[in-house]
Order: structure tokens, then C-alpha cells, then sequence
């Protein structure tokens, strides 16, 4: 009988083990393939703006829009890497606006730029200077998915169940034996 209850807890115990791998984060995350230089400009700054997943040697096209405007060429390196630095038109009117990457009537990335009046540009140089600091000031480790609560539950269920089970059995022997 002892045996069995063993038996049955540790079978339950690598089912369930098994289990908690399945709400695991996928790896790599999800990502925009394209990067830019700043998020939040004004009308005239330039901004960087790259990525990859073009053919290699192949010319890479970057459009800001909302009246779409070809701003940028490039080429893709040997690796479909590619990067190009660029000003935001000074007729850009305030508000959020896309930049699109595309190669050979394909879209590599779109990012948004959200463009700022010209009387804001000292607020955002403030804003952009504390942002550098906070980013130095933190521990940039990046998060692994590891869900190291939900084992530890689990661990001390299976304990739990290994302490009653222990009890369940001495008081029957104790039972039989008076």
C-alpha cells in the first residue's frame, strides 16, 4: 500500500513538474525589427533609423509619412543589415507620424515618431538628458521568463501532501497495533 501512494505522488509530482514548462515565455521575444535614434523629435532633427531582414546588396527605402516622403536610401549589408540617418522634414506638423522601411515593394518595419512644436525642443532635450539618466542608474539585466514562484508553490504542495500522507499512515499503523 505504501508503495502505491509513493508511487502515485511521484508520478503526480513529475506530471505536474512537466506541466508548469508549458506557460513558459516564448524566447526570443517579439520585436519591431526597426530601431530609431529617438521616438520624439521636431521638425528638422535628424534621426537613425535601422533594422534587418533585407536581401543582402539591396536597396532599402525609408518613407515618412503622413504625406509620405522618401527621406532615405541605403543598402542592406552582406547580412540584410541595414541603418540610414536622416532629418525629419522641417514642413512636419506636429503629431505621431511612421517611418517605413521597405525593399523591393516589401515592408521590413514600420516605427513611430512623434514630432513635437519647435518651442517644445528644449523640453525634450530635458526629457531625453533624464531618460540617459535613469537608464545608466539601472540594473539593465534582462528578465529570463524564469517563474521560480510557481515551482516553489508546487514544491511545498508536494510536501504538504508527503507530511499527510506520513501522518495518514502512522495513525492507521498506531490504529492497528492497540
Amino acid at each position: 500500500m505504501r508503495k502505491t501512494v509513493c508511487t502515485i505522488v511521484l508520478a503526480l509530482g513529475v506530471l505536474i513538474g512537466t506541466a508548469t514548462a508549458a506557460v513558459a515565455q516564448t524566447y526570443p521575444p517579439v520585436s519591431n525589427p526597426l530601431t530609431i535614434s529617438s521616438s520624439v523629435a521636431v521638425a528638422g532633427q535628424p534621426l537613425t533609423v535601422s533594422g534587418e531582414g533585407a536581401q543582402p546588396g539591396a536597396t532599402v527605402t525609408f518613407t515618412f509619412a503622413s504625406q509620405p516622403v522618401v527621406v532615405a536610401t541605403t543598402t542592406a549589408d552582406g547580412n540584410g543589415r541595414f541603418s540610414a540617418t536622416f532629418r525629419i522634414p522641417a514642413d512636419a506638423t506636429p503629431g505621431e507620424h511612421t517611418v517605413t522601411a521597405t525593399s523591393n515593394g516589401e515592408v521590413l518595419g514600420v516605427v513611430t515618431v512623434r514630432v513635437l512644436p519647435a518651442s517644445q525642443e528644449q523640453l525634450q532635450r530635458e526629457r531625453e538628458a533624464q531618460a540617459q539618466a535613469q537608464a545608466q542608474a539601472q540594473d539593465l539585466l534582462a528578465f529570463t521568463g524564469f517563474n521560480g514562484l510557481l515551482k516553489l508553490c508546487l514544491g511545498l504542495g508536494m510536501i504538504a501532501v508527503g507530511v499527510v500522507l506520513l501522518l495518514a499512515i502512522r495513525r492507521r499503523r498506531a490504529g492497528t497495533s492497540a
